[in-house]
């Protein structure tokens, strides 16, 4: 039976925080994990929303602007590749925010969720997401409605792959002889009803280094809904367009050139420059965690669990998640510069943010928000 082990770098953790101005410049990758709840209210109607979003802010030296301006148009139907601006304006729609749900009879309460989560990755190559947007209403007939979709970014065409895109067009007709072959496809891995039926083909697929994921509206005697199947790529190659077909054979690619962007870091010495609305790379006095690296250490080792899928595979590693270190000694902005698998992100990125016992960092007697960076190896013994 495999056992767990895990060890987390702390001794490169200032080494890392002092170069975080120079690598932001020419990062290759990063991965902004967004969890947010808002309580909002116009007129009678209150609204609950929770975010749940893992961001591409960088992708292969590349600031992704095609990447971005899909997921904005798909998750809030709005022309924008800035997530920030796309959730302000989202929030401004349905009215105040408030701090606490109200005690009014005669409120109609809304719950919106909108989530995006990373299916799968490979570095230089591609990046595959699933998005979902859900409404629930409260003491009402009305359904719960739920939209998801599938989407392949091809890092080195900078091009997002649909399932139109995926596929050959004779695998999206939904015809009789379509639903068949994929009903006989689907059901070798994924055993809903003997007497499942397929309301329709695929209409959202992307790609994963094991196979294709398709999300498959079904109904049985029982139940309906959706449901995401992963088929192995020796089963759905001939489903695949000839173009896709040559992309994944290729096993080495090349990256973009970098692109020089502005560094949001900034790094100073003179204490009457300090500028409290910004967040620095360096401090006099930096951030110190309560009861000090161990007590750090131990923590993180305490919040992760080594995922089954990962595990299963062999998967191991390290991974690299930055954060700020805010005023008040709270953490903020996890974002992975560091990627391994979306699973392991994810752990890492959760134990990063259950580090709340944080002294701020300081110019003298000045707060300040600090950027920084923990190294975390995951590795897996027999």
């Amino acid at each position: 039976m495999r056992k767990r082990y895990l060890t987390i770098i702390v001794a490169l953790l200032f080494v890392v925080c002092s170069g975080i101005a120079q690598q932001t410049s020419n990062q290759v990758y990063a991965i902004s994990y967004i969890n947010e709840s808002h309580l909002m209210q116009r007129m009678n109607l209150l609204t609950l929303v929770d975010f749940k979003m893992e961001w591409p802010e960088r992708l292969c030296c590349s600031d992704v602007p095609v990447l971005k301006k899909e997921l904005c148009k798909l998750l809030f139907d709005k022309e924008s590749t800035s997530i920030r601006q796309c959730i302000n304006d989202f929030l401004a729609d349905k009215g105040k925010e408030l701090k606490s749900k109200p005690n009014s009879k005669g409120l109609k309460t809304t719950y919106v969720n909108i989530s995006l989560s990373e299916l799968a990755f490979q570095m230089d190559k591609y990046i595959s997401f699933q998005l979902v947007k859900s409404v629930r209403y409260e003491e009402s007939l009305e359904p719960f409605i739920s939209e998801t979709y599938l989407l392949t970014y091809d890092m080195l065409n900078d091009k997002v792959l649909r399932t139109k895109d995926i596929l050959r067009p004779e695998f999206l007709k939904n015809s009789y002889n379509s639903r068949y072959i994929w009903e006989l496809i689907i059901n070798r891995y994924e055993v809903i009803n003997a007497e499942m039926m397929l309301d329709e083909i695929p209409s959202e697929s992307c790609l994963t280094p094991d196979g294709l994921v398709v999300n498959i509206p079904y109904s049985a005697t029982d139940n309906e809904g959706d449901l995401l199947v992963l088929i192995p790529h020796h089963e759905s190659y001939d489903c695949y367009r000839n173009k896709v077909k040559k992309w994944l054979r290729k096993s080495v690619v090349k990256s973009r050139n970098s692109e020089e962007v502005e560094s949001e870091v900034i790094e100073i010495s003179n204490m009457n420059t300090v500028d409290t609305t910004k967040v620095y790379a360096a401090t006099p006095t930096m951030p110190e965690y309560e009861g000090g690296t161990k007590a750090m250490m131990n923590d993180i080792v305490k919040w992760i669990n080594y995922p089954k899928y990962e595990m299963g595979r062999n998967i191991q590693g390290k991974v690299v998640v930055s954060f700020i270190v805010g005023k008040d000694g709270k953490v903020s902005s996890p974002q992975v510069i560091s990627p391994l698998s979306p699973g392991i992100d994810r752990e890492a990125v959760k134990a990063v943010m259950s580090l709340a016992k944080w002294t701020p960092g300081a110019f003298g007697d000045i707060k300040v928000d600090v950027k920084m960076a923990v190294p975390v190896i995951f590795k897996v013994s027999r």
